[in-house]
């Protein structure tokens, strides 16, 4: 009979070989075997204490800090910013990963922040000034959403039912998809409308406060960037409009910080259909060195900087997230 002893070896062979293989994968597929070294940017949007149904794509604490130390082991996790002064030079090194956050959710600072510096892991977080103390309406809409005592309701003359998570859900999906591809002022009212017939619920403490961002930016290895006044959907707003997210964004904080922004992400940030080539034109008139996207890739040596790919949720079991980000290696830049 095989002693505990020799299975537990055996166990770690198989794991130290695991480990090793993961690595490989990672090292080949980072530069395409034998080419030029790419980039993989992984964005975030908030830490839960626990999943929630009605925003499935969003991480747990726990999950959180196994990714991170996933990516402390197996990749070479940069600043964004030493990112980019690598890839005007070619000189990234293989694996290279950059982790960024969006919008400026208050759980960021209170439970991402210490994980972050526990593991000295690098981390740039881009920031809606608007939101700042205050909260969005697509949040407000979600809590809404899952508070109402309504049974259904109407959007674009399509009656939803909200008995269970599961209709929930659907009519979120549904309804954001449907929201952001119109106009944005029409967009706007028609969200706070909806609000109005579910029910206003309590978000409070939602979002980072100024303090918070001070606070924020004062930590080693962490940077931050501009995401917007109001996080405006680019292409769906006046020039005027688009000129003010993109500038006054990057004004505010700078007043808030007493340092150059240098960093842009475009709020839901899908191009072309969020953005365009003339508001990647305001970001550089801005005088923004680089600008991230929503678009899934990496980036490598020649691809524009004012349109980085990244990478959002995929699977989140060790050998599904590692071999994911490999896959994304090979997804072109630009």
């Amino acid at each position: 009979m095989i002693s505990k002893r020799i299975i537990a070896k055996i166990d770690s062979h198989k794991q130290l070989l695991s480990n090793g293989l993961l690595h490989l994968i990672l090292t080949l597929c980072s530069n395409r075997i034998a080419g030029n070294n790419r980039l993989n940017i992984i964005v975030y949007h908030r830490v839960l204490p626990e999943l929630d149904p009605l925003q499935p794509d969003y991480i747990t604490v726990d999950q959180f800090q196994r990714e991170i130390q996933w990516l402390s082991k197996h990749c070479n996790v940069l600043s964004l910013s030493q990112s980019v002064t690598l890839l005007k030079t070619n000189s990234l090194p293989p694996r290279a990963v950059a982790i960024t956050f969006d919008d400026g959710y208050a759980d960021n600072y209170i439970d991402a922040l210490p994980i972050l510096n526990f593991l000295n892991v690098p981390a740039t977080f881009f920031v809606t000034t608007g939101y700042l103390g205050q909260y969005s309406m697509w949040d407000l809409f979600v809590e809404s959403v899952r508070k109402t005592t309504l049974k259904e309701i109407v959007i674009n003359r399509k009656v939803y039912v909200l008995k269970t998570i599961k209709d929930k859900l659907r009519f979120l999906k549904d309804a954001t998809t449907y929201l952001k591809e119109i106009e944005y002022d029409l967009s706007a009212i028609q969200l706070a409308e909806m609000i109005g017939q579910l029910g206003e619920a309590d978000i409070s403490d939602l979002m980072m406060d100024e303090g918070m961002l001070k606070s924020l930016s004062n930590t080693e290895r962490v940077e931050i960037g501009a995401h917007g006044v109001d996080h405006k959907i680019l292409t769906r707003v006046s020039t005027v409009a688009a000129t003010a997210e993109v500038f006054e964004s990057k004004k505010t904080l700078e007043k808030i910080l007493f340092r150059t922004i240098s960093g842009q992400a475009y709020p839901n940030g899908f191009y072309p259909d969020d953005f365009d080539d003339s508001h990647v034109k305001l970001v550089r008139d801005a005088g923004y060195e680089y600008a991230v996207s929503t678009n899934l890739g990496s980036v490598g040596f020649g691809d524009d900087l004012f349109r980085m790919k990244r990478i959002g949720p995929w699977r989140r079991d060790k050998v599904g997230f590692l071999l994911g980000l490999a896959v994304n290696y090979w997804r072109g830049g630009s």
